[in-house]
């Protein structure tokens, strides 16, 4: 059909722009692994009657996270976890006292540390994958510049 005239041939990119697009959309899939990662962390919680995500815009930050360290060493007190909290944070703590207590066991706590152990192990591959994709930009850069001040 080619040969005739009737479709058009398939475009093939670049290699440099197949590596880009593969390095991209598994850098995709990556962020979206770990977003379910830490939809588990926060339901895992929530079987536990942990609410911390209900007061705490993200569960998986500074605040969060210390909390979250302090339940899987062991810390079990309302008022020792809310303590936890960092800058505007700090200004939650009755309500992180009243989101903190639930029922919380070591068996969670195992769980919960391997989760939060692929979700940084996720994390940091894509810490990787971004400087492999800045290194793939890179010969790109000129043509970027271009266009930008081309359309401006």
């Amino acid at each position: 059909m080619v040969e005739r005239g009737m479709c058009r041939p398939s475009l093939v990119q670049p290699s440099e722009i197949r590596r880009l697009r593969d390095l991209t959309r598994y850098r995709r899939a990556l962020v979206q692994d770990r977003t379910r990662e830490q939809q588990r962390v926060e339901k895992l919680l929530e079987d536990a009657q942990i609410k911390i995500s209900s007061v705490l815009s993200d569960l998986h930050g500074v605040s969060g996270r210390a909390m979250v360290h302090a339940l899987i060493a062991g810390e079990r007190d309302p008022r020792t976890l809310a303590r936890l909290a960092k800058s505007g944070a700090r200004r939650k703590t009755d309500q992180l006292e009243e989101a903190l207590r639930g029922f919380f066991t070591d068996h969670r706590a195992t769980i919960l540390k391997m989760m939060l152990d692929n979700s940084d192990r996720i994390g940091a591959q894509i810490t990787a994958l971004d400087g492999l994709i800045e290194d793939a930009i890179s010969p790109f850069s000129g043509q970027a510049t271009r266009s930008l001040t081309s359309s401006a």
